[in-house]
């Protein structure tokens, strides 16, 4: 199930993003088959997923979710949807995705990243968004997150990297931000 699911996700890469990207300290490369209990493990576990969407998933829900990605992109194919694992020191480490949602503009892409808790704090998540920031720029687009009002720690990643423009929304009933992310140099 998952196999099929890597197929589909790969024929919606983002023309120029490089399959395999590398920064200082981590790397990000396609899901694999053997995947599978890491990613139910991040969308299943509580402190990851308290501001991720509906919250924890069940194991079952992890996996209908991607099935539910897979119709999204049958019905509009020409939407960008890339998913990464982040590894550290050679250990998954996270999860990243780089999409195309209904909160973006048609030049806009969404970031969407996760941790291990272990990872928190670690400076991480900005040294990736800066370089897929970079690359995005380049190739026209632009960085979009939507943060929940009360995840503070995302909210400050965005900070430190500079903020374009910001707007309030909402999404599932809860008041959250739009963020632009600011283009990079």
């Amino acid at each position: 199930m998952i196999y099929f699911c890597i197929a589909q996700f790969t024929l919606m890469e983002l023309k120029g993003f490089p399959e395999i990207l590398e920064t200082k300290r981590l790397r990000l490369r396609p899901l694999q088959a053997d995947d599978e209990s890491f990613i139910s493990l991040m969308f299943t576990h509580p402190e990851i997923n308290k501001y991720m969407g509906d919250g924890p998933m069940e194991k079952e829900d992890a996996l209908a979710l991607f099935q539910k990605a897979i119709k999204i992109h049958e019905i509009f194919p020409e939407r960008v949807f890339m998913i990464r694992v982040i590894e550290h020191q050679g250990k998954r480490a996270g999860y990243f995705e780089l999409k195309q949602t209904r909160f973006c503009e048609d030049d806009e892409l969404e970031i969407i990243f996760s941790l291990l808790p272990e990872h928190w704090g670690k400076g991480f998540i900005p040294e990736l968004v800066k370089e897929v920031n970079s690359i995005s720029n380049s190739l026209g687009k632009t960085i979009i997150a939507t943060i929940y009002r009360e995840n503070k720690r995302s909210y400050r990643v965005f900070e430190k990297l500079g903020i374009e423009k910001e707007f309030q929304a909402t999404v599932n009933g809860d008041s959250s931000y739009k963020i632009v992310v600011k283009r990079a140099l």
